[in-house]
């Protein structure tokens, strides 16, 4: 495997931002990142005009005041933190996606829902909707992310990796993030959990192996750089993330990206981890082929 390039680090980070408790998450997550990475923070208001009464949404008034409150609340939230905010009346999934290709943002951070599984979020939410064509990497911060104490310090950057170009682009990022702490990158590669009798072709270790073998070069890949760890696991691969995500500040994983083309870890996988992972999770897209 050839060394990685993971210099290029987010420079603009835009934040889903609606006055939410899941909103307040998001700010949290975002201001960390953009310390970490001396990022530019831009908050993105994106009011859904369908889900208020049509007698509101005609008052153009009345939105106006709705998105001063948000602006006056965003800065009592972050202090002297500097941002820069945008607008924008849409549904929010399509006015976030929209927003991070006008403002050429490397990273949208998302907050949780209060409806899903341990307050993760629920399939159809903005962030999986987002994951069905990623306009940039996607962070999601668990719920009560906003009142816990700062997270990102000098821990562990967990990566699922298996090999293909989404993967590789996590890993890359996990090791920018390594950098930027002074932390470590623990890479996870999955292996199926199948028994003899489930393939005619008999047990699968040699599907084994080569996750070791996998595991083994991207180890290599890192280590001389940074500290770097890594562990094969055997089974669902959204639940070994979920398991190993307990020990970790930050999990980063691969989008499917676009086609038709899915990877081991990168289909359904990432919707999955960003439901049920206790940590914040950064989903980066697939490489574009060249």
């Amino acid at each position: 495997m050839d060394r990685l390039d993971a210099s290029n680090a987010p420079r603009r980070i835009l934040a889903g931002w609606n006055g939410s408790e899941a909103g307040r998450d998001a700010l949290s997550l975002a201001v960390e990142l953009a310390d970490l990475f001396g990022a530019r923070l831009i908050l993105g208001c994106v009011l859904d005009p369908g889900a208020t009464p049509p007698e509101l949404s005609r008052h153009r008034d009345a939105w106006a005041a709705r998105f001063r409150d948000l602006v006056v609340t965003a800065r009592h939230e972050l202090g002297d933190v500097d941002f820069s905010i945008r607008e924008m009346l849409d549904d929010p999934a399509a006015g976030l996606h929209e927003l991070v290709l006008e403002e050429a943002a490397d990273l949208v951070v998302l907050g949780s829902t209060h409806h899903g599984a341990l307050g993760r979020l629920i399939p159809g939410t903005v962030a999986e909707r987002l994951l069905e064509d990623p306009p940039c990497a996607i962070a999601t911060a668990p719920h009560d992310y906003g009142r816990a104490e700062p997270h990102l310090g000098y821990g562990v950057a967990g990566v699922g990796y298996d090999g293909t170009p989404s993967s590789r682009a996590a890993l890359a990022f996990a090791k920018v993030v390594a950098e930027a702490t002074g932390g470590e990158v623990r890479i996870v590669s999955i292996a199926p959990d199948y028994v003899e009798a489930d393939l005619s072709f008999g047990p699968l270790e040699p599907v084994r192996q080569e996750a070791l073998l996998r595991l083994k070069r991207a180890v290599k890949s890192l280590e001389e750089d940074i500290p770097t760890s890594g562990v094969v696991m055997t089974g669902d691969a959204a639940a070994m993330l979920e398991e190993q995500a307990v020990e970790l500040d930050l999990l980063v994983i691969g989008s499917r990206g676009r086609g038709p083309i899915r990877d081991r870890l990168c289909g359904s996988v990432s919707a999955d981890v960003i439901r049920r992972a206790p940590c914040p999770v950064i989903v980066v897209p697939r490489e574009p082929s060249v």
